[in-house]
Formats: C-alpha cells, sequence, structure tokens
C-alpha cells in the first residue's frame, strides 16, 4: 500500500479529470498483469539495482507489453500514450527511475476534425435529449463551449453562483457577461472568460429562478460530470452529422481559438480568455481592452442571427424599399414631362396632341436616358 499511497499524495496536484482517467489506466494495466503497485514498485526496484544491464528495463518491458495489448484491442496511439502518462507519474511518485521514451507512440490524427458553424447549428437544431428541459440544457451546453473556449471540466465546475455573479456589460448595445478571474482545473491558470449573448440566453433561460448549484445538471439534478458532457456530445454528433463527421467536446476549444484568430484577437489574449499560460507582458492593458475585443469579434462566433443584425437587416429592405418607391416616382414624373414635351411639340407642328401618340416605349427610352 505504501507505493500507492506515494502515489495518492503526487495526484492530489492533479485536476480530478487527470486522476480518475490514470487511475482507470492503473486499474486495467494491474488486472492484466496480475500484480499489486506495491509488487510493480518491487519490480522496478529490483530491475534498477540489478547488475545485468539487460534486466534493468523489465517493468518497462511489461508496459510495453500491455502497449502492444491495447494496440489489439483498436485502442488510438494518443489513448496508449495516456496510459504510459499514468505509468510514468506512478513511478515519479515513487522516485524510481523509469525510462518510457522509447514506448511513447506517434500522434496519428484518429480523423477528428475542425468543428464549424454549421456543425455546431445543426448538433444545435438536433439538441439530444429526452424532453424540452434537456435539450435546453443540451444547447445552453453547446453555446457556452463555443463562446467560452473552456473544457468540459470547467463547465461541468462553473455553478449558478459563478454564472450571476459576472458583472453585464453592454458593447454597442449587445450584453456581455463578464466573469471573475478563476483558475481553470486542469492546469491551475486563470481563465478570464466572457460570455455572449447566444450563451447567456440559454442560459437564463435553463437556470430560470435558480440561484445556486451547478449550472450544467444531469438528469438526477446532480452536477453533469465532463465526462459525461464529452460522451453526450460524441452521442449527438453521431446522431446530428453522422459518421462521417468525427468531432468531440475538444473541438468546441479549437473552434473559438481559430475562429477568434481568423477575426484578428491575437494568441495570448486568446490563450487568457481560456485559461491558458501567457506571457505577463502579452496581456492586454486592461479587462475593458480584452472585453472590447472579444465584442468585436463575437459576429464571428455566432451561430443564430443575431436580434441586432436581423434590426439592421430590416432597416435596410425598408431603407431599400423607400428607394424602390423613390425610384418609380421619378420615373411617373419624368414619363409626364417627356409627354408634355411631346405634346408641345405636336402643337407647334399643328397637329392634334391627342392623336397619332408617340409609341410608349419611345417614352421609356427616353426615361431611360
Amino acid at each position: 500500500m505504501e507505493a500507492e499511497s506515494y502515489w495518492d499524495k503526487a495526484l492530489k496536484r492533479r485536476s480530478p479529470s487527470t486522476v480518475e482517467s490514470y487511475r482507470r489506466y492503473m486499474t486495467k494495466f494491474l488486472e492484466w498483469s496480475s500484480l499489486t503497485m506495491e509488487e510493480l514498485y518491487n519490480l522496478q526496484k529490483k530491475a534498477l539495482a540489478s547488475d545485468d544491464l539487460r534486466d534493468s528495463d523489465e517493468a518497462v518491458h511489461l508496459v510495453g507489453e500491455y502497449m502492444d495489448h491495447m494496440q489489439s484491442q483498436g485502442l488510438s496511439n494518443s489513448t496508449q500514450n495516456m496510459f504510459l502518462k499514468a505509468m510514468n507519474s506512478f513511478f515519479e511518485a515513487n522516485k524510481l527511475p523509469f525510462n518510457s521514451k522509447s514506448l511513447r507512440k506517434r500522434r496519428i490524427s484518429n480523423g477528428v476534425q475542425r468543428i464549424t458553424k454549421t456543425d455546431i447549428h445543426a448538433l444545435y437544431l438536433y439538441a439530444l435529449g429526452r424532453g424540452p428541459a434537456l435539450k435546453a440544457r443540451n444547447k445552453a451546453l453547446y453555446m457556452f463551449l463555443k463562446d467560452s473556449g473552456l473544457r468540459v471540466s470547467d463547465a461541468s465546475n462553473m455553478d449558478v453562483e459563478d454564472y450571476l455573479g459576472a458583472r453585464i456589460v453592454e458593447v454597442g448595445g449587445v450584453p456581455f457577461r463578464v466573469f471573475k478571474p478563476f483558475s481553470t482545473l486542469k492546469t491551475g491558470d486563470l481563465a478570464h472568460t466572457i460570455l455572449g449573448s447566444e450563451s447567456t440566453s440559454h442560459i437564463d433561460k435553463m437556470i430560470g429562478d435558480r440561484t445556486s448549484g451547478p449550472i450544467f445538471t444531469d438528469t438526477q439534478g446532480r452536477r453533469w460530470k465532463g465526462s459525461a458532457m464529452t460522451t453526450h456530445v460524441m452521442n449527438s454528433r453521431r446522431s446530428a452529422l453522422g459518421n462521417s463527421i468525427r468531432v468531440s467536446a475538444h473541438s468546441f476549444r479549437k473552434f473559438f481559438v481559430t475562429t477568434l484568430e481568423g477575426a484578428g484577437l491575437p494568441g495570448d489574449w486568446i490563450r487568457i480568455l481560456q485559461g491558458k499560460a501567457q506571457y505577463v507582458y502579452s496581456r492586454p492593458q486592461d479587462d475593458d481592452t480584452l472585453l472590447n475585443a472579444y465584442a468585436a469579434a463575437y459576429d464571428n462566433l455566432r451561430i443564430l442571427p443575431s436580434s441586432h443584425l436581423t434590426t439592421e437587416v430590416q432597416n435596410l429592405r425598408q431603407r431599400i424599399a423607400e428607394l424602390e418607391e423613390l425610384d418609380q416616382e421619378r420615373v411617373d414624373e419624368m414619363r409626364n414631362e417627356v409627354l408634355t414635351m411631346i405634346n408641345e411639340m405636336r402643337l407647334k407642328m399643328g397637329l392634334d396632341p391627342a392623336r397619332a401618340a408617340i409609341p410608349t416605349m419611345i417614352i421609356f427610352m427616353v426615361c431611360a436616358c
């Protein structure tokens, strides 16, 4: 138990999702190898103390054999590397060298694609869930993830108090919620989260009169876990987009980055919004500068027509109609002027203005000039 207790102490510095992941990998490995953690520790300790250098990598070879087993089970290189990180963490916590560099697998894309506005909109319209309450929650999640760029672990950890405590600021008549900086679960770096109107309107509708507790809850009213959010997105993707398009919950985070980069936001400012480490000298002058930059780029994050854009379109349509009406009035005015000129010419020529009228086509040709 001593080896496990040392590992437990080291894991306290890790995020809950990482701890859960590492423990799951370790449990499966121990079941496969029929070892305990203490036996695994002693195996590596004995190997390192061996006079025969060929025996010094016995634990490394065992871990490598298990990774071959994972490969045969169809698990990706990324998953195998995550297992390897768990092993490295265990031996590091127990102060034993573990030369795993040769085991690390080359990262190969499993086909996950960059999510697009069209994809998010399709997920939004489908909103997999039984009943209107779950559909409203799922729509709010999609909006929150693409507006904030946060990990699902931080979305899961967000409380209603955090949301209601964020200050509401209008920029150009559009409301934004500016959160107090908070430490992200995975790295501890501060996130300066800002939410736009698409996410806030859906969250307002979802939480209703609630003033406390987690923002996102499961079907039992408990905190919706990040792992469950990830599973939900994968299931929704299959239903809304089909198997040919492979996106994940993390795809929203990438969408946030690439979209704001395309809108001209500096990369370090985007990192500040997401809660990633950045150089102190790359920060904006103040919070309002960051807000204004985010607000200026927000239309690029939208997946639905905004109310103020809809109003602008309606105003333009009205203006076009007015111009068309004015144009028609001008055509009628010019037509009457031409007819008057023709009648005056006919009188001078001694002709009856009411007879032998000039063809209408000529009049329109004159008006067109």
